[in-house]
């Protein structure tokens, strides 16, 4: 019995550090969409953003770039993000549309954190609540994970992880 007992600890150790690996290690900064992703061309969904209540499709940013934002107000590299995203929102308040998707637990947790921060004209708060852009449509597996949508609604990059400030730069250069 002790034997049994010894085996079941030794794998759940094991386990447990294998994830803890996994999560510690540094994933590739940007993923090139065409193979990490089952969509290239992003299907029309809709979000409710919680400033307004307004239903809002994808496709009414079309002509614009599109960040789609998977956070988590528990999530420190999400929150850590906020304000580097937030700024290339104010930079470019008619061409960039800044869509943040909570995965929380509750639209409260959600919306108590995004509307302590500073608000803008093109940036959209919204609760992912079923994770049904997140997984369903974008197959995001990790918080924050950011989506660059262009102009005509094609996916450009999934950036895995906190956004640098190359990333950044890259945005700010494709953006018109």
């Amino acid at each position: 019995m002790r034997y049994k007992i010894a085996i079941i600890a030794l794998v759940f150790v094991l386990c447990a550090g294998a994830a803890l690996f996994d999560y510690t290690q540094p994933y590739s900064r940007i993923k090139d969409p065409d193979q990490n992703m089952a969509v290239r061309q992003v299907p029309d969904f809709t979000f409710e953003d919680s400033n307004d209540k307004k239903i809002h499709h994808i496709s009414d940013f079309k002509n614009k770039t599109v960040l789609v934002n998977f956070w988590a107000s528990w999530c420190p590299p999400c929150r850590r993000e906020f304000a580097k995203l937030r700024a290339i929102a104010r930079r470019h308040p008619n061409t960039l549309a800044l869509v943040l998707l909570s995965e929380d637990d509750s639209a409260e947790k959600a919306f108590d954190y995004a509307h302590s921060l500073p608000e803008a004209q093109n940036i959209y708060v919204a609760w992912d609540g079923r994770q049904r852009a997140a997984q369903n449509i974008f197959q995001t597996f990790r918080y924050p994970e950011t989506i660059v949508i262009s102009p005509g609604g094609q996916v450009q990059h999934k950036i895995i992880g906190e956004i640098s400030l190359d990333e950044i730069r890259e945005i700010n250069s494709t953006v018109r």
